[in-house]
């Protein structure tokens, strides 16, 4: 099971940060699509244009359909003066895919300037890692992921970890890699989701249906489209990390009007069906196994 929960893919989050002191920077960080729109270094030997969040380089053989694939992450960002030059920055996260099984996360800074927004920094943070948080405080930038373990293979990160990032003689270094913990359910703990889509490729739930996951204590609840429900995570004794699943679920019996109940089966099938969990740029992701059909949701996190 621990080989599905290697990748996904991902909404929106951003926050806004001050400079060490409270002061305010000088100048607006370049926006998202600006920053989906900016050349980047750091990856390559050779500087890249993003073209709507996404590079495709040349074809590895000629007529061939592999070839480099470099991804803007939009649903993870900061904002803040992150190298202390007293300029605003905005710090995005880049996938690139080589073609092979390895899925390479960089985090990268970006300046506004009259040119448009400049790449001034750029810094590798894993290979097939799941980053779940991005948070910035004394000068240093913190990704929280689901990254490798000292014993996992490459396939299969399973550790709850913190890659600490500090800007320093103008470059970007990943100064510390700390391990928290395997990454159980536990980590989901006073966390609050909205469902986002029910499948990774399929299209956002309508803004009308409100579907919710809150987590607490070893359960979940929250609004189902309709009706509230509730369950309980399932406590093995020897867990599995990333491993999820739910028992013991309970449903009030409200009847609504279409689509929400046919959203509210939808989602209380795919719920009973969890088999594992993990993380994209800030969303997460949800594996299931229904009769004839698995897939995986993305819910988005709220405040």
């Amino acid at each position: 099971m621990r080989t599905r929960h290697a990748t996904f893919l991902a909404g929106l989050l951003a926050a806004s940060l001050v400079l060490p002191g409270g002061a305010a920077a000088q100048e607006t960080a370049p926006s998202l699509d600006e920053a989906a729109n900016a050349v980047i270094q750091g990856i390559f030997d050779r500087p890249i244009r993003l073209v709507d969040g996404l590079y495709e380089g040349q074809a590895f053989v000629e007529g061939g359909a592999q070839r480099p694939r470099v991804t803007m992450a939009r649903t993870l960002s900061l904002t803040g003066d992150f190298d202390a030059d007293g300029r605003a920055d905005r710090a995005i996260f880049l996938t690139h895919d080589g073609g092979g099984t390895g899925r390479f996360v960089y985090l990268a800074l970006l300046t506004a300037t009259g040119m448009g927004p400049e790449n001034t920094l750029t810094v590798a943070i894993g290979d097939r890692v799941h980053v779940h948080d991005l948070s910035f405080d004394d000068g240093v930038l913190t990704v929280g992921m689901v990254g490798h373990g000292p014993a996992d293979p490459g396939c299969c990160a399973s550790h709850d970890m913190e890659v600490r990032v500090t800007a320093e003689d103008g470059e970007l270094i990943a100064r510390e890699s700390v391990v928290r913990g395997r990454a159980l359910p536990a980590m989901l703990d006073g966390t609050a989701w909205r469902l986002a889509r029910f499948d990774w490729d399929a299209q956002p739930v309508d803004e009308e249906i409100e579907i919710t996951l809150e987590v607490a204590d070893g359960r979940v609840a929250g609004v189902a489209a309709c009706n509230r429900y509730f369950a309980d995570i399932v406590q093995p004794e020897d867990p599995e990390p990333l491993a999820l699943e739910f028992e013991a679920i309970g449903v009030t019996r409200m009847a609504c009007p279409e689509p929400r109940m046919t959203a509210e089966d939808r989602f209380l099938d795919r719920l009973a069906g969890a088999e594992a969990f993990n993380f994209e740029f800030g969303d997460l992701v949800i594996l299931y196994a229904t009769v004839g059909e698995n897939g995986a949701m993305v819910l988005t996190r709220q405040e």
